[in-house]
C-alpha cells in the first residue's frame, strides 16, 4: 500500500512527499522510487544507495541496472558502467536502448571492438531502428570498416529520409573518403 501512496503522490507532482515515504525504504518498490527521485534530482550517490537495495532484493530487474549504469558513466566508472549495462541486457535482451547505453559507454571509454560487437548485437534485434542503424555505422567507421558504415548510413537515409544524423555522419563519411 505504501508503495502505491508513493506512486501517487508522484503522479501528483508531490515528489517531496513520496521521497519521504521512500526513503531508506527496503522495499524494492519502494526504493525504486526514492532511486528515481535522487537520479532525477542529480543526488547520483543517493540514487546508487537506493538502487543497491533494489538489486539486492530484485537482481533481474533491468531497467535498474540500466539506470545504475547511467549513473556510473556520468561518474566516469566505465567498468562500472559497463558492468551494469550487460546485466540489464542480459534481463532485457531485446531492448535496443541499453545496448545504446553500452554501445555509448564503451565508445567514450575508447573499447572500439568491444562496442562495434554490441552495436552488432542491437542491429539483430532492432535492425528497422534507426539509432541502432546509426550508432552501428559509427562504430563500424571507428573501426575502419568504412565500406560497410557507408552502405548502413545509406540504407539508413533511403529508409529515414527526416533523420537528420544519419545524414550528417553519411556526409562525413563520404567527407572523410573522397566521395
Amino acid at each position: 500500500i505504501r508503495e502505491d501512496y508513493a506512486r501517487a503522490l508522484l503522479a501528483a507532482g508531490r515528489e517531496d512527499d513520496a521521497l519521504a515515504l521512500s526513503a531508506g525504504s527496503p522495499v524494492p518498490g519502494l526504493a525504486r522510487i526514492e532511486a528515481w527521485i535522487c537520479q532525477q534530482r542529480g543526488h547520483l550517490r543517493e540514487a546508487v544507495a537506493a538502487y543497491a537495495r533494489v538489486l539486492t532484493a530484485e537482481p533481474q530487474d533491468a531497467a535498474s541496472w540500466n539506470n545504475l549504469g547511467n549513473i556510473h558513466a556520468s561518474f566516469g566508472r566505465f567498468d562500472a558502467a559497463i558492468a551494469a549495462f550487460e546485466h540489464a541486457i542480459t534481463h532485457m535482451p531485446d531492448e535496443p536502448g541499453m545496448y545504446l547505453n553500452l554501445a555509448d559507454v564503451l565508445r567514450r571509454a575508447d573499447i572500439g571492438h568491444a562496442r562495434l560487437k554490441v552495436a552488432r548485437d542491437a542491429a539483430v534485434i532492432a535492425p528497422d531502428n534507426r539509432a541502432v542503424q546509426t550508432e552501428l555505422a559509427m562504430a563500424l567507421a571507428h573501426n575502419e570498416e568504412l565500406d560497410e558504415a557507408i552502405a548502413v548510413l545509406e540504407a539508413a537515409v533511403v529508409k529515414w529520409p527526416e533523420f537528420g544524423e544519419s545524414h550528417i555522419e553519411l556526409g562525413r563519411l563520404y567527407e572523410a573518403t573522397n566521395r
